[in-house]
C-alpha cells in the first residue's frame, strides 16, 4: 500500500483525513443554520445528530484502521496529526453544536465532551465490529448512540444524586 504514497502522510490525508472531512462537510451542509423557530420538543436537533452521526459512522467504516495507525503510532507524530488533521474537524463539529445551543431546549452540557463522546463511539463501535466480524448498521447505531446522548440511561422520577 505504501508504493502507491510518496510518504505516509500523503496516506494518512487520503485514507483518513478526507473522509473525516467529507463527513464533517456533510453535517455542515445538512446542519444548515439554527432553527428558525425554538426547538421545544428537541426533535429537530436529535434528527440533525442522527444523521449526522450515520455518516461520520459510515465514514468511519472507511477509516478506523488507519485512524488508530495514525494516533498510535509514535507519540509526537501522532500528536501533530491530532493537532493538525483531528482537532480542526472536532473543532468545526463543535462550532456547530454551540451555533446551536440556544435554539433548542436541552440540558446543560459540555459541547466538546459531546462531540468527543459522538467521535470515540462512532470510531470504537464500527473498530469493534470489524474485530468481531458484527456488520455495521450505521442507522441503528446512529439511532441508539443519539438515545442515550438526548435521553441518557436512567428512567425514573427526579435524579440519582441530589
Amino acid at each position: 500500500m505504501y508504493r502507491h504514497f510518496s510518504s505516509k502522510d500523503e496516506l494518512f490525508e487520503a485514507a483518513v483525513s478526507t473522509p473525516l472531512e467529507e463527513a464533517v462537510t456533510a453535517l455542515l451542509g445538512a446542519s444548515g443554520g439554527p432553527p428558525e423557530e425554538f426547538d421545544t420538543s428537541g426533535v429537530g436537533m436529535r434528527e440533525r445528530t442522527r444523521l449526522f452521526m450515520v455518516d461520520l459512522v459510515r465514514a468511519m467504516e472507511q477509516i478506523s484502521e488507519m485512524l488508530g495507525v495514525a494516533l498510535f503510532r509514535e507519540t509526537s507524530l501522532a500528536s501533530a496529526y491530532y493537532r493538525e488533521r483531528i482537532a480542526p474537524n472536532l473543532a468545526t463539529i463543535e462550532s456547530v453544536v454551540q451555533a446551536n445551543l440556544e435554539h433548542w431546549n436541552h440540558s446543560d452540557f459540555d459541547p466538546r465532551l459531546a462531540v468527543n463522546l459522538a467521535f470515540g463511539s462512532a470510531w470504537f463501535h464500527v473498530t469493534t465490529a470489524k474485530f468481531e466480524g458484527r456488520p455495521i448498521d450505521a442507522e441503528r447505531f446512529a439511532e441508539r448512540l443519539v438515545d442515550v446522548m438526548f435521553d441518557g440511561l436512567f428512567r425514573g422520577a427526579g435524579p440519582i444524586l441530589d
